[in-house]
């Protein structure tokens, strides 16, 4: 994880504790409050919460839907995006992401944890 640096790129192995989207704003387990302007949510299959109807997230389930978002991103005036998750689609979400600040939090030790080896 500590190799893999971008400029636009903030990298933070940690979960999210809670998400105020009136506020946009999301907390993490160690406490540290991060603020967004909009929210890629990337939990793979199935959600783990019960998120709530708001505009400011959206929530990613294939790869069009990245795309998507990529879109919804281009044309609104987002200057910083957190993506949540670490599996196949919040690899594609951050393949996708350019001319924004990204956040990217992840709970694992490294990249892509549930689909390659650590020696990749």
């Amino acid at each position: 994880v500590g190799s893999f640096n971008d400029a636009n790129l903030e990298f933070a192995k940690d979960y999210v504790e809670s998400i105020d989207p009136e506020e946009k704003t999301l907390v993490l387990g160690g406490g540290r409050r991060i603020s967004y302007g909009k929210l890629a949510v990337c939990t793979g299959a199935s959600p783990r919460v019960h998120l709530s109807e708001s505009p400011r997230l959206i929530t990613v389930r294939d790869t069009d839907s990245a795309e998507s978002l990529r879109e919804v991103i281009s044309r609104s005036n987002t200057r910083r995006v957190v993506v949540a998750g670490n599996g196949a689609i919040a690899l594609e979400v951050i393949n996708k992401l350019s001319g924004v600040e990204v956040v990217w939090i992840v709970k694992h030790d490294h990249v892509g944890d549930s689909l390659l080896d650590v020696d990749v």
